[in-house]
């Protein structure tokens, strides 16, 4: 699971559903914090990691380069 961060609520909510659920199916879950939503080169080298790694899914819950005011 590749996240911008876990400095709120709403990441980590979805953090907790996520390891819940994957104890629950018996599956290895492993997160990628990117450290921001403008790290947009963190989580694609995290998401190269994953592919090199033979991830069978990759869930992204994706980061922006520039944040509109």
């Amino acid at each position: 699971m590749l996240v911008p961060h876990f400095k709120d609520d709403y990441w980590l909510s979805v953090g907790f559903g996520l390891e819940q659920e994957a104890a629950r199916q018996n599956v290895t879950l492993l997160f990628f914090e990117a450290g921001g939503y403008r790290a947009r080169t963190a989580q694609i080298d995290q998401l190269d990691a994953c592919v090199a790694r033979g991830a069978d899914a990759i869930l992204i819950g994706a980061v922006i380069l520039i944040i509109p005011t």
